[in-house]
């Protein structure tokens, strides 16, 4: 039992011997200059990923005042069609209202002609209708 505890004695006072001589000792210049650049690199990964991580957010909150302004201009523009519908509702056909310049096209209006009904094509109680051709049966 006495021989246990004197090697453990024994272990103990080596490792404080070796705790203190590693105090004393100073670091060769060497040591320093590679601690020295496993330090900063881990730094540098470090500042990596915190700016990696800082722009990602920054992106997504441009990305969401973008999505806003996006829905407003949309509400705004929705809005000004509305009016300009109703400006047009009142006016004679063919005479576009200012509020209306904005969104209006020429082409898109030839086609929107293009697509109007005619007063010849519908039936109407009020026009007489064609005297009917006569055929080779009723001629004879």
């Amino acid at each position: 039992m006495g021989g246990d505890f004197d090697g453990r004695m024994a272990r103990e006072t080596e490792e404080i011997i070796c705790r203190l001589k590693a105090a004393t000792q100073r670091p060769s210049y060497a040591e320093l200059e590679a601690e020295n650049a496993r330090l900063e690199k881990r730094a540098k990964a470090a500042n990596q990923r915190a700016d990696g991580a800082e722009a990602r957010v920054r992106l997504a909150r441009v990305r969401a005042e973008g999505a806003e302004a996006d829905r407003a201009n949309l509400r705004d523009k929705v809005f000004r069609l509305r009016i300009a519908l109703h400006d047009a509702i009142r006016r004679p056909l063919g005479v576009t209202p200012d509020s209306a310049l904005e969104f209006y096209d020429p082409r898109m209006a030839d086609e929107a002609e293009a697509r109007r009904p005619r007063l010849s094509d519908t039936p109407s109680p009020f026009r007489p209708r064609p005297a009917p051709v006569p055929t080779a049966e009723g001629e004879g």
